[in-house]
């Protein structure tokens, strides 16, 4: 049988609700790589133990062991391996009701624009996480919205860096941009990549976020180091199709697009298919911007875009016929013909569609 604690050892401890008694010795030890105690409670402690089942009792439990720790003089200013603090953890794991204890007892110790080695604050975490809860308690604390990655990144682009999730996603989503926007993040800035926030919203199908960044941008041409606009980006990245169909591609066929075929004729096709498409849209309830109405907003604000090739000397019309988005192919040949005078000399004056 192991020997009993000495009466000295039982005097330094702290036993509380988690059931743990830690002395001072115990709560100030370092691993080998300098984290503390209280950092390993996220990684092992409670985080992977399957009598913790719920996000909310995880809380709980860490929130009660963590505070036992410092409590007994656990330090606050250590890292893990990666560079994280324990708010970037807490972050990381969801945990509101810990962050919430540790915002108030971080005191002088724990830095809140602290960078783990990837250059990404607490709130680039709770952004790339999507929690508003997270997000909230570290604005209200006064968390910078304008910090930067190594590669850059905003915590706006650490939000929309990724696909959703489903619907209450989608939903939180928009309401953490909104948060981070009315709390003066900035909306038009470019990573190392040079990917914009419209960017990252069209390729992740982020509608609503494409819709009120638009008229942030006073310049829709700007290119990634890849060579791809926002609209060529979204272009390939909107689901299936853009609500056209199969004779939308028809009616912009090459010989229609190089002026061979009868004008009056495709006068009358897209005349026929406009009173179409109107009449089906009485029928149904659509939401108030779809892709195309968002694009159409973004050609007449600036049409430089429409212009632009991507690496492969691809214009955005080859992107829309490839993928299929009638509707955009409509539009973009549209605003093709109106300016072609005045892009005479740096564009061709015939375009080949090339459909693959």
């Amino acid at each position: 049988m192991a020997a009993p604690r000495s009466s000295s050892r039982r005097s330094r401890a702290t036993s509380g609700t988690s059931g743990f008694c830690w002395s001072t010795a115990d709560a100030k030890i370092l691993s080998a790589d300098g984290s503390s105690v209280l950092l390993g409670v996220f990684n092992e402690t409670i985080m992977f133990d399957t009598r913790y089942r719920t996000n909310e009792v995880k809380d709980k439990a860490c929130r009660e062991v963590i505070e036992e720790l410092l409590d007994a003089g656990a330090p606050l200013d250590t890292v893990d391996a990666r560079g994280r603090n324990a708010i970037h953890l807490a972050a990381e794991h969801r945990l509101d009701e810990t962050l919430k204890m540790l915002l108030a007892r971080r005191g002088d110790s724990l830095d809140l624009e602290a960078q783990d080695y990837e250059g990404r604050t607490a709130l680039h975490v709770a952004a790339q996480m999507r929690n508003k809860k997270i997000v909230d308690l570290l604005l209200e604390a006064q968390a910078s919205v304008t910090s930067r990655t190594h590669e850059r990144k905003t915590v706006m682009h650490s939000l929309l860096d990724d696909s959703f999730e489903g619907s209450d996603q989608k939903e939180e989503v928009n309401e953490i941009f909104d948060a981070l926007a009315a709390a003066g993040a900035p909306l038009t800035a470019l990573d190392r990549r040079n990917q914009s926030l419209l960017h990252l919203a069209g390729e992740h199908d982020m509608k609503d976020i494409f819709q009120k960044l638009l008229p942030e941008f006073e310049d829709y041409a700007g290119q990634t180091t890849w060579g791809t606009t926002a609209l060529q980006t979204l272009l390939c990245s909107m689901d299936a199709h853009d609500g056209g169909d199969e004779e939308d591609i028809e009616l912009c066929s090459t010989a229609a697009v190089d002026g061979d075929d009868d004008e009056e004729d495709v006068d009358e096709r897209k005349k026929k298919k406009n009173e179409e498409t109107r009449a089906a849209d009485e029928k149904q309830k659509f939401e108030p911007k779809s892709w195309p109405e968002l694009l159409k907003d973004m050609f007449e604000r600036d049409d430089r875009a429409v212009f632009t090739r991507d690496d492969e000397g691809r214009l955005p019309i080859h992107m829309a016929a490839k993928f299929k988005h009638g509707k955009t192919l409509a539009m973009l040949l549209e605003n093709y013909h109106q300016n072609e005078a005045a892009k005479t000399t740096s564009e061709p004056s015939t375009l080949k569609l090339i459909v693959c």
